[in-house]
């Protein structure tokens, strides 16, 4: 017979002998970072608790002092996901098995604050609960009770999971806790950063990950502006900054990434067609190259290096397509009016020499002049400088 012992359904009054359930169910040694040694500092466990749903303040702010619920902030979380497939878990029953709802005592007033759990605190009450049962905790400082909302976010939930917001949110909220200073560097804020990151995270988040919160939170709080951008932002950019197309002189702009040559390079070949083709004068198909997202620790390095290394990808690129193998053995050309024009800027500390408003140019670069006019045939599998092509 199945133990269900550890299922709540809806309607049902939470009871003392269900405190022990949820300590049996999850045993809090299991998880240190909520339960015990792990803890953020300054923040406290001080055990779990039946209350009622009306004894429970929602932790949140007015812009205007108000209680107008159109205007209350939410003073963690960033966003809320996944509200139906919470409620659909619910109507199946509380699990026991879970992390409680999460609440922080204020010591000054006697009051509680929900925490964590925001999702599970409004459907249960309209699924008939009528009390709740909670995890209780004393946070000392704004800084700790902002740390433990973001860890107890971590884990996959079936809702709320901690997003990149939250954390960039919680590290600007609370920048003079952790030390930061307007006489730091970005390279010193970065480190503060990263490490505060890594704290809240999700476990699973890799270093690319953190590289974009740490350096959207230095922009938001740095001595110097850092633009960092995708492929929908840079032609954003680029037509602010009036490179867009001019037909009548026959000039023509393309943005792509500078971390894909290869796919740059095709596009471009087939831009370079259309333009041939269809538009009434073709002089030249400008690519700017867009630098995407830096390293949070080293932004001038990381973007220093993006722009080296997409001209000389480029550049490989170029050359190996003269191996390219085709199964109908079609001649393959490419217009020598496709030129790489240069990089999007991306730090205001470097503007003496590359202005936020104007592309870094490429001014050295050959034109692409090498189009396969040989009847050769080249194996399927070619080893070339940038590895196997199939």
């Amino acid at each position: 017979m199945t133990d269900n012992t550890h299922i709540i359904m809806p309607g049902n009054s939470f009871t003392k002998a269900d405190i022990d359930k949820s300590h049996k169910f999850n045993p809090r040694e299991n998880t240190p970072e909520f339960y015990g040694e792990d803890l953020p500092k300054d923040v406290e466990y001080l055990g779990s608790q039946i209350m009622k749903p009306d004894d429970i303040k929602l932790d949140n702010f007015f812009k205007d002092g108000s209680e107008d619920q159109n205007k209350m902030i939410q003073s963690i979380r960033a966003k809320e996901v996944k509200r139906k497939e919470l409620t659909a878990s619910l109507e199946a029953g509380y699990d026991l098995r879970e992390h409680l709802i999460s609440v922080r005592l204020d010591e000054k007033t006697g009051k509680t604050f929900i925490l964590d759990g925001r999702g599970k605190y409004f459907i249960m009450q309209k699924l008939g609960w009528d009390n709740l049962l909670v995890d209780i905790y004393k946070c000392k400082t704004p800084l700790a009770y902002s740390r433990l909302g973001n860890i107890k976010n971590r884990p996959a939930k079936v809702a709320n999971p901690i997003s990149k917001l939250d954390v960039v949110k919680h590290l600007t909220t609370h920048k003079e806790q952790l030390g930061i200073t307007d006489k730091m560097s970005n390279d010193e804020i970065a480190d503060i950063f990263t490490k505060e990151a890594k704290l809240i995270g999700n476990p699973i988040w890799q270093k690319p990950t953190y590289d974009k919160i740490v350096l959207q939170a230095i922009s938001e709080v740095g001595k110097y502006q850092i633009v960092v951008h995708d492929e929908t932002s840079a032609t954003r950019w680029a037509k602010a900054n009036n490179y867009v197309d001019v037909e009548d002189s026959g000039i023509f702009y393309m943005i792509s990434s500078a971390a894909t040559p290869a796919k740059t390079i095709l596009r471009a070949a087939k831009q370079a067609k259309y333009y041939t083709d269809n538009a009434k004068i073709f002089k030249e198909l400008r690519i700017i190259l867009h630098h995407g997202f830096l390293e949070g620790a080293d932004p001038e390095g990381s973007w220093k290096k993006t722009k080296d290394k997409g001209l000389k990808d480029f550049n490989d690129y170029k050359d190996l397509l003269k191996y390219y193998f085709t199964n109908d053995k079609k001649e393959l050309k490419f217009s020598n009016k496709i030129k790489l024009y240069g990089i999007t800027p991306a730090l205001e500390e470097l503007e003496d020499d590359y202005p936020l408003n104007k592309v870094v140019k490429y001014d050295m670069i050959e034109e692409i002049q090498e189009a396969l006019e040989t009847e050769e045939t080249i194996k399927p599998d070619f080893e070339g400088p940038l590895g196997v092509w199939r």
